[in-house]
């Protein structure tokens, strides 16, 4: 394991100085397939499909680090996928690559994302009658969703790229929906009209008193009528309830476990190879 570890951040540390030494707003750096994911193979490298990708489900996110619900969210939106099988985006944002970032650095959550995608893959049931296809790891220099769209698609990485989904928390979407992101109301729907053309958003709701319960945060989108919001986009919006098992789990959450010395409870809010690697690297020590 610390051999693979070793490699593995040698791999990420080295694609990752490549990537921000180009002027490309967006690029995979690994995939893994299900046979890839079984034998943990040590040859990382991006797999670009060889047929065109209907459809695309990305899941953006700090990852720092990747937890249960990061795998639950994927999990549950290709539940019900098209016939055609699922192809799954892990995306980490580093605008800010030139700074140290906090708490792990990108490269070692770029493990844990490698870690991640494996976990997705052989946690994915079969027996649904869906299958995935890959799940590739990737990195953009683009903050806003709606940017991060447009270079995913223009990278031809995915040849004939369909829809994109996006996973995302209740209260990502109310910054997406915040007007002051994009210079005011028309700015916004310059943004999002284009975005919502051709990507939709798979809301995880969040109960909790920032933003109220359910009912509350189901009724948000009727509540934005007006402000700059198009009435049409709320159909590209699907508000979905967090499952049982991962509500309550956070980045935050574990990193707070750590800190506080109680690594014996990372169990259930990361999966192993994940918790092996935050032990590994001590991570989250001195949050």
């Amino acid at each position: 394991m610390a051999a693979r570890n070793k490699h593995l951040l040698a791999f990420f540390s080295r694609s990752l100085t490549q990537f921000q030494s180009s002027s490309s707003p967006f690029q995979i750096l690994c995939t893994l397939t299900p046979h890839e994911a079984q034998q943990q193979l040590d040859n990382p490298r991006p797999l670009p499909p060889s047929q065109p990708v209907p459809h695309l489900t990305i899941l953006d996110s700090s990852f720092n680090p990747p937890t249960a619900a990061h795998r639950d969210m994927a999990l549950s939106a290709i539940s019900n996928p098209p016939s055609s099988p699922s192809r799954i985006l892990l995306l980490l944002a580093v605008q800010n690559a030139d700074k140290a970032p906090r708490p792990a650095p990108f490269e070692q959550r770029l493990c844990m994302m490698e870690a991640l995608a494996r976990e997705i893959l052989l946690h994915h049931n079969t027996g649904t009658g869906s299958s995935v296809a890959a799940v590739d790891v990737g990195v953009t220099t683009r903050p806003y969703f709606h940017d991060k769209a447009r270079a995913v698609r223009e990278s031809g990485f995915y040849a004939g790229l369909g829809d994109m989904t996006f996973l995302a928390g209740f209260d990502t979407l109310v910054r997406v929906l915040n007007p002051r992101y994009y210079g005011g109301e028309e700015g916004m729907a310059e943004a999002l009209d284009p975005f919502f053309g051709v990507s939709r958003l798979r809301v995880t709701m969040r109960p909790n008193g920032d933003w109220g319960g359910v009912e509350e945060q189901e009724g948000y989108l009727s509540g934005m009528q007006g402000g700059g919001f198009r009435t049409e986009w709320s159909g590209r919006i699907e508000m979905v309830e967090g499952s049982g098992g991962s509500v309550g789990v956070s980045s935050s959450k574990a990193r707070e476990l750590v800190s506080q010395g109680k690594t014996q409870d990372l169990e259930s809010l990361v999966g192993r190879d994940v918790e092996e690697f935050i032990r590994a690297q001590e991570l989250y020590k001195e949050c």
